[in-house]
């Protein structure tokens, strides 16, 4: 394909995916550059949507327009339960419907990147660029910024059922903090969410509503990549779908693609980098022999518990029933405030499963309310309850996701493997034992009438990864397209796909470990390529 370098459909970069990372780069490169950007997002605006500023309606986001929800081929945990793995198809991608946690996984876990990569990605750097882009809400502190775009609530209002459980944490053994991302110790404190005075910041909201005031910055719904164009080893062009007809859109600078850990390994796919084996069952020719693409990926699964209290204290008094909703909807409408204005859970624990490890290898969480486990769906219970779930903080068995098709809507082969080291299953298990140690502790235990998740039955380890087999996993997908030093690696330390030109990564793809959660390490890649590309780094 002959390069053009003109025209209206060019421009100096273009931007595949307005998600975490994308809307993220968009803004902080166009503010260091007066040079051209174009951002592609598959999905829509979602500005009209009424839920995606409410902090609480991310429980009725999920599974609805303003997401994709893709099937692994393999899943089978003998109950017929679905497995699904998701990601919002919005501006803000799943900032827009996500449960709003910002966990930046901290110190450890960056120079753990730092040693598969470069100096690049280690801690002191990072924290500096958290640190520029972050406003918290507890204001300026080394560990924490102030005054950034995005916006990060960490207050709560005062609840008894709260003060007991984060009471009962600390007399099991986690001493409470102030801000979870202060420190990468063991700890309980609130979970810091990206909302602003009760409503939610996705990317969309923080990054790209900034960035689109700017005269060098373009963006394109409902724009679905179908692939890069080289020129000799140049990326060149992107074609995609927009609106069902086929455009192609040129780059003069470079191509970086953000459409996650799901769909950037699959665009790399049909643009001819990956796997020959896969490529050829595409019908695409090789441009890069690339065996790595879409695989190492991680994901994490849930581990649920729930106690019924004989006290009505908690959120149930919000939530209970069908008239105490109508009330806290109208308190929410008028203030802002309660329990529709925060985050999916309250209160987030780091701890060890074994005591003799350097760092927290489980995180918990606790919401002062429980679920009707008889519903089919997600409905708040009609007794009061904590609820709570918790994960491996980084699981390493590894998955795999690969391109079907040429046709950018094709699902993907998602092969998944939960859980599979001994490691992971017995420190799945410490879960469950540590959630049950706390639910012990005073003032937590005089009030719990019984467990109701997963219930006494379940003790082994077999039993506990049977049981988090039907829990579901995080979203949390990482690695796909990741980040090293090493021969194996997909992308360097500067996110550049190794073997073309002007073709980035920046998004959870590129991580080589699991994080934990993974907004907030998604954003810092989307603004540390900016960074990178305005030669800041």
């Amino acid at each position: 394909m002959r390069k053009t370098t003109t025209g209206p459909d060019t421009y100096d970069y273009i931007i595949v995916g307005a998600g975490a990372a994308g809307a993220t780069l968009a803004e902080q490169l166009s503010a260091r550059s007066n040079r051209s950007v174009l951002v592609l997002e598959s999905g829509g605006r979602g500005i009209w949507n009424p839920l995606i500023p409410i902090p609480k309606a991310s429980f009725f986001l999920m599974g609805s327009k303003w997401d994709s929800s893709y099937y692994p081929t393999n899943f089978d945990n003998g109950t017929g339960t679905v497995d699904y793995w998701q990601r919002g198809r919005v501006d803000g991608g799943s900032t827009a419907i996500n449960g709003m946690q910002y966990d930046r996984a901290g110190a450890h876990y960056w120079n753990s990147v730092a040693a598969m990569a470069d100096e690049t990605w280690a801690w002191p750097r990072v924290l500096d660029v958290f640190r520029a882009i972050e406003d918290n809400e507890l204001g300026p502190a080394e560990s924490r910024g102030s005054g950034g775009p995005l916006s990060i609530s960490v207050q709560r209002e005062p609840d008894e059922l709260l003060d007991r459980i984060a009471a009962a944490a600390k007399a099991y053994g986690l001493p409470w903090t102030e801000d979870l991302n202060s420190h990468d110790g063991e700890r309980i404190g609130y979970i810091p969410n990206t909302i602003r005075r009760g409503r939610r910041v996705s990317t969309a909201r923080a990054f790209l509503s900034r960035a689109l005031k700017r005269k060098n910055v373009t963006r394109i719904n409902n724009a679905h990549a179908l692939r890069v164009y080289f020129d000799g080893a140049r990326a060149e062009a992107v074609e995609a779908l927009v609106d069902g007809n086929r455009r192609m859109f040129h780059a003069k600078t470079e191509i970086i693609l953000s459409s996650g850990p799901i769909e950037t390994p699959m665009l790399l796919e049909r643009s001819g980098i990956g796997n020959p084996r896969v490529l050829n069952e595409l019908g695409v020719n090789t441009v890069v022999e690339q065996p790595h693409v879409g695989e190492h990926a991680v994901e994490q699964l849930f581990f649920g518990y729930q106690w019924k209290i004989n006290q009505n204290i908690g959120h149930y008094n919000q939530v209970g029933t069908l008239p105490r909703q109508a009330l806290a909807g109208l308190k929410y409408l008028a203030t802002g405030r309660g329990t529709i204005g925060t985050g999916a859970y309250d209160l987030g624990g780091f701890a060890k499963s074994n005591k003799a490890l350097d760092h927290p290898d489980l995180f918990l969480m606790f919401a002062p309310f429980g679920l009707d486990l008889t519903a089919t769906g997600m409905a708040p219970s009609r007794e009061p309850a904590v609820w709570g779930t918790g994960y491996l903080a980084h699981p390493t068995s590894e998955s795999s996701v690969h391109a079907t098709s040429n046709n950018p809507f094709a699902p993907p082969a998602i092969d998944v493997h939960y859980l599979e080291d001994d490691w992971e299953q017995e420190a799945q298990k410490r879960i469950m034992e540590v959630a049950r140690e706390i639910a012990a502790q005073s003032p937590l235990r005089e009030i719990i009438v019984e467990e109701q998740m997963p219930g006494p039955d379940v003790q082994t380890r077999e039993e506990v990864r049977s049981f988090s087999m039907q829990s579901g996993n995080a979203f949390h997908a990482v690695g796909t397209a990741r980040m090293g030093a090493d021969e194996d690696s997909v992308v360097d330390p500067a996110l550049r796909v190794k073997g073309v030109e002007g073709l980035r990564v920046a998004d959870a793809s590129v991580l080589p470990r699991q994080p934990g959660n993974t907004m907030a390490p998604a954003i810092l890649v989307g603004a540390m390529a900016a960074r990178i590309l305005a030669d800041e780094i």
